[in-house]
């Protein structure tokens, strides 16, 4: 079994993919609303800023944490979820649900456990996997 705690939350390139365009907008519009007073720019500078700022509190919302055999996964919308080790089977399942696309952890009663991959790093993922795999091997639970 591997040991200690594992903690993982959004990687750089979710807030630079998701978050990025509404900065660069709003540091344009700002430029505009400058050069431009006439142009009245400054409700878009705030609009894009919120927006910016949304989508990066979003994003501050997912986690995921495994300690004590426990799986703990947290969406954007900051709701938590929690399995044992034991309870998974090892089986992964990439899942389209309307226009999303999710992950789906199979557990021994047939359910499944959907998380949202996207905003983690690959490291983080491939530490993810590697601590469920020796948490659900032959012998335990």
């Amino acid at each position: 079994m591997v040991e200690g705690r594992f903690h993982a939350r959004a990687g750089i390139k979710g807030y630079v993919l998701l978050s990025g365009i509404w900065w660069v907008l709003a540091v344009s519009w700002t430029w505009t609303a400058i050069h431009n007073p006439e142009a009245n720019a400054w409700e878009a500078v705030w609009i894009c800023a919120g927006a910016g700022t949304l989508v990066v509190a979003w994003l501050r919302g997912f986690s995921l944490t495994i300690e004590e055999g426990k799986l703990t996964y947290r969406n954007g919308l900051y709701r938590s979820r929690t399995v044992a080790l034991f309870e998974l089977t090892g089986e992964i399942h990439n899942v389209w649900k309307g226009r999303r696309f999710r992950t789906d952890l199979e557990l021994k009663d047939g359910s499944r456990f959907a998380l949202n991959f996207g905003p983690f790093s690959a490291g983080d993922l491939c530490e993810l996997i590697r601590r469920i795999d020796a948490g659900t091997s032959p012998g335990r639970g």
